[in-house]
């Protein structure tokens, strides 16, 4: 996953939309109700979904570099991408797990993040229930 990151080939829907026609400007990421674009920025330093174990990241960062606390989030981003693969690494791990269960196993998601692990409750979402038809 890092290595897709860093060449621009992570499955995310800036890439994966293009193949479908989709227009740029609507290729906004699933997970949050925002009208974002979920691109590698937004996976990575935006997206609400991903808060917790966002933060885990940062303070991993953060004991290494104090400095990392005044960087915008644009600075954050590159400072990540060129300097922190290996906890990157972890946090795509993690976040990617998320955003699969979300997207593909129509769960919604409640995540539990501690400074070494991860835990994540599965509550299905039950079927839409106003799903009725009516025939002439």
């Amino acid at each position: 996953m890092l290595a897709q990151i860093r060449f621009g080939i992570l499955p995310l829907h800036i890439e994966l939309c293009k193949f479908r026609g989709t227009k740029l400007e609507e290729r906004f990421c699933q997970i949050c109700d925002t009208p974002t674009i979920e691109d590698k920025y937004h996976f990575v330093i935006i997206c609400d979904a991903y808060i917790e174990i966002r933060a885990q990241m940062f303070h991993e960062i953060i004991v290494k570099y104090p400095n990392f606390v005044s960087l915008s989030n644009m600075e954050r981003f590159l400072y990540i991408m060129t300097h922190e693969w290996t906890i990157l690494s972890r946090y795509l791990t993690k976040a990617w797990h998320i955003r699969n269960i979300y997207i593909y196993q129509n769960n919604t998601i409640a995540v539990q993040c501690d400074m070494k692990r991860i835990k994540i409750k599965y509550i299905r979402v039950p079927p839409s229930t106003n799903r009725t038809t009516t025939r002439a």
